[in-house]
């Protein structure tokens, strides 16, 4: 449990540059390195060898690109890429250490985990719903104002992941269904009185589909149909640039549900920038910049897709890796369908929606993205043990 809290404090908590907090966060780096030193001693003791599946050799080379890139193009060597690599790696050594011998165990631990904090996180916007502090050297745009995951769309991102991690937990063990209703309500709640509607219709679309799941017998074909549907939004409308005015459904969605105007309150504006930096280097992008060089280069803190962001940082090259991983989470959860994998399948879908207009923090997009396709690669033996499912390696 606690390994896992480090993980996702390291990842998702927002705290106020200090020395205090620059201690404190070197201190949490220092222990997730040294985790990841004991867990590939204690693999190489058992299995003898370190065997990576297709997915992690995706993930891995993902991280291995954008660090080339941070070393070979950004102005400044930073070491944050290689921390939230290591924390990653953690994640995933301890899935391969321990996940296989009891993953009702693990899942609840970490389900325990998310939870505490979105309880936490809603408890100090009760109290302080001004914000905890206000980032006022933060040179990009937007609000300064910074709550426990720091803004109100990484507050959307962290709690659609607890929201993920409870409700498997609650499948797999056909119980705690109470808190996965509180946790949805407050995750709701909390990020709607913050004004994330976008983080909002995410949250309400999973929460309505784990209350009425039952009643879905067809839920492949819906996901189909988004898969398409996203597909030609982001073709069209975001890399085309064509006005929504002349789709009313999809005009009334927008100003109706996501409270977005027709240029999506500004970010056609950001998305056009970025597509003509991105088609000036294609292939490679122009490393992880930092929020000065995305003010200078498009008048942003960021595109606000993100799909445009990777292609800005790494181009075609480290947004086809990322492609093909979220490919062969949907086809190998579309040939074997439960409904801890039509669950899964739908949070990812509503991660995608998400990130049609805004950019998450990626270790919280990794961890959301790896537990929904290891919690149904890992399969019940035979008795109390669990084991990987090779099928789809």
């Amino acid at each position: 449990m606690m390994i896992y809290a480090i993980i996702i404090c390291d990842a998702c908590i927002a705290l106020p540059k200090s020395g205090i907090t620059y201690v404190f966060q070197r201190l949490l780096q220092l222990i997730i390195v040294l985790c990841f030193i004991f867990f590939n001693l204690q693999l190489l003791k058992r299995d003898h060898t370190l065997r990576l599946d297709s997915v992690q050799c995706l993930i891995h080379l993902w991280w291995i690109v954008m660090i080339v890139l941070t070393v070979t193009m950004a102005k400044q060597i930073k070491l944050s890429g290689i921390y939230q690599w290591i924390s990653i790696c953690v994640f995933l050594l301890m899935i391969m250490l321990y996940w296989q011998e009891n993953l009702a165990e693990q899942l609840h631990i970490l389900a325990l985990v998310f939870a505490a904090f979105v309880y936490m996180n809603g408890i100090l916007y009760v109290l302080y719903p001004d914000g905890l502090w206000i980032e006022y050297d933060w040179q990009g745009t937007g609000d300064k104002t910074r709550y426990l995951f720091g803004n109100y769309n990484q507050t959307g991102i962290v709690i659609l992941t607890a929201v993920l991690v409870n409700g498997l937990d609650c499948l797999l063990s056909k119980r705690r269904m109470l808190n996965m209703y509180m946790l949805m309500l407050v995750g709701v709640a909390t990020v709607f009185a913050m004004g994330s509607m976008t983080s909002t219709v995410g949250l309400v679309i999973v929460s309505l589909y784990f209350i009425f799941r039952r009643f879905v017998k067809h839920p492949i074909p819906i996901v189909n149909i988004f898969i398409v549907l996203y597909i030609l939004f982001f073709a069209v409308i975001v890399w085309g640039g064509k006005s929504i005015d002349s789709v009313p459904l999809l005009r009334a969605f927008v100003e109706g549900g996501l409270q977005k105007d027709s240029t999506f309150t500004s970010r056609v504006g950001l998305w056009l920038r970025s597509i003509i930096m991105i088609m000036d280097k294609p292939i490679l992008g122009y490393g992880p910049q930092d929020t000065a060089w995305m003010m200078a280069h498009i008048g942003g803190s960021g595109p606000h897709n993100m799909w445009l962001m990777f292609m800005l940082e790494g181009g075609v090259f480290l947004t086809s890796i990322f492609a093909l991983l979220i490919i062969k989470l949907f086809r190998f959860v579309r040939k074997n369908i439960t409904p801890i994998g039509i669950f899964s399948l739908v949070c990812v879908c509503v991660l995608l929606l998400m990130s049609l207009f805004e950019t998450y923090h990626i270790v919280c997009v990794f961890i959301l993205i790896i537990v929904a396709y290891y919690t149904n690669n890992i399969t019940v033996s035979t008795g109390s043990q669990l084991i990987i499912d090779e099928r789809d390696n």
